[in-house]
């Protein structure tokens, strides 16, 4: 039978853009390890001994080493994408998977999470629902991602100069979406008890080449099969820049990033 979800991104490109950023992550890590620190707090609260743990998908171990510290009897395991990831540290067992198809048995892990990975994934549905499956009876689940109104000013900027130029919109920012439809997503792949918030992240430049090396160095950039596979020219990526010097305040260009975090229970 054929599958009916539609492969918008390419994770053969993801895995190429996370295997070189490893070097490079630790130089852009602050949103990452900003979300990681509340997804922490949140499982803390929980009051509850999560035997065996998950992590789907990292940049880096931050987040994995601060769980090793707060909860030293449990069983912790890495998914990976990325090989040169998985390398980053030998303390735990790890597997090397495609994470749209998670290669678990059901009903083994307490806790499953992800931080800021699952605005990739072609069927968000789909993980979801594997994620339950893997979830003994009551485990928690907890994901960030990126919400469909983040990068706002950047988008007009690169709408403005497509008119201008063009005539017509290339698709240059990956699609995202929004807190509704993460809400009904988890509820329809059978988590109860349901929370979704949004954490508001505000990111200031002085040098607009800045925020490019910043999407660059930390694996997310555009990974769409129809992405333009034409490099940005000079006279274009001039007229970005020089939008985004018209639109600073006092000195600075503000970044806005919308992070949507869920949880659930099995």
């Amino acid at each position: 039978m054929t599958s009916s979800i539609v492969k918008i991104f390419d994770h053969n490109l993801l895995i190429k853009n996370r295997n070189r950023s490893v070097k490079s992550f630790k130089n852009v890590n602050f949103v990452h390890h900003l979300i990681a620190d509340l997804m922490l707090e949140i499982m803390l609260d929980q009051k509850n001994n999560f035997d065996n743990i998950l992590e789907i998908s990292s940049l880096d171990n931050y987040l994995l080493e601060k769980i090793r510290q707060k909860m030293s009897k449990s069983n912790i395991f890495s998914a990976q994408l990325s090989p040169f990831i998985a390398k980053l540290d030998n303390f735990r067992p790890k597997i090397i998977m495609n994470d749209e198809f998670i290669s678990f048995k059901k009903d083994s892990f307490d806790l499953v999470f992800s931080n800021l990975n699952t605005h990739f994934y072609n069927d968000l549905l789909g993980f979801f629902i594997q994620s339950h499956h893997i979830l003994r009876k009551k485990g928690f689940f907890i994901a960030s991602l990126i919400a469909n109104d983040s990068f706002t000013m950047l988008r007009q900027i690169f709408n403005e100069i497509e008119i201008e130029e063009y005539q017509r919109f290339a698709p240059r920012f990956i699609p995202t979406t929004d807190i509704k439809t993460v809400g009904m997503l988890m509820q329809k792949a059978g988590f109860k008890d349901v929370v979704l918030t949004i954490e508001e992240v505000k990111i200031t430049y002085q040098n607009p080449e800045n925020i490019f090396k910043d999407i660059k160095n930390s694996a997310s950039g555009n990974i769409m099969f129809d992405r333009s596979k034409k490099f940005m020219s000079k006279g274009f990526y001039k007229k970005i820049c020089d939008k985004l010097e018209e639109r600073k305040s006092d000195g600075r260009i503000e970044i806005n990033l919308n992070i949507i975090m869920v949880l659930g229970y099995k």
